[in-house]
């Protein structure tokens, strides 16, 4: 048997060795900033132990860091369905990852596998706060004799889309940007909240 000093001695020659000695030689590519080395070395030693999760977990991150975006939430999306449905962090991965792509019901949906398999709360709470609450205005429904404002709200400071009359949002939604102007008359006013990368401030 091969001592671990030696093994690693082979993994950083490309030889072959454990799968322990080319997820440590990974790591030690990663500290040093050698990005793609730390991958070919991550990716061997998955080739020799599949299973790894924590291994596993330094390969999405090095794929992140290499702005292989794609990569990396296809190995998250394996550790949580084929290696550890139990533990959180391929969830949170893949979840930051679909949230900076402004993939928020994907995101929203994925909060609540990693809910029910991990019974953690976390995600539960994060999802509630992801999907969109509807707009609070400050007018309630009736008739009035004069023309009104309104002002639209998001609690959670999304973006509103609104619209005035029939019609579907939020394909024909125009973007709220200051309060609305109502004269007399009949007015339908319809508002949804949109996730996205701009928030209201």
């Amino acid at each position: 048997l091969l001592r671990d000093s030696e093994s690693l001695v082979l993994a950083r020659l490309g030889h072959d060795a454990t799968p322990q000695a080319y997820w440590q030689v990974g790591e030690e590519y990663m500290q040093k900033g050698l990005v793609g080395k730390a991958i070919a070395a991550f990716e061997t030693a998955d080739e020799k132990n599949p299973d790894n999760v924590d291994g596993l977990l330094s390969l999405g991150a090095a794929y992140e860091a290499a702005g292989m975006l794609q990569e990396a939430a296809d190995l998250y999306t394996r550790l949580y369905l084929e290696v550890s449905q139990e533990r959180p962090e391929a969830y949170r991965n893949h979840i930051r990852l679909l949230l900076n792509q402004d993939k928020a019901p994907e995101a929203a949906d994925l909060m609540k596998l990693a809910y029910e398999k991990t019974g953690m709360h976390t995600f539960r709470q994060q999802r509630e706060q992801t999907i969109p609450q509807m707009p609070e205005t400050d007018l309630s429904a009736g008739r009035y004799s004069e023309e009104k404002q309104v002002a639209l709200t998001s609690p959670q400071a999304y973006d509103i889309l609104y619209l005035i009359g029939d019609g579907e949002l939020p394909a024909q939604g125009m973007p709220y940007t200051q309060p609305l102007l109502l004269r007399e008359g009949r007015h339908r006013l319809q508002a949804v909240a949109e996730p996205g990368a701009h928030r209201l401030r």
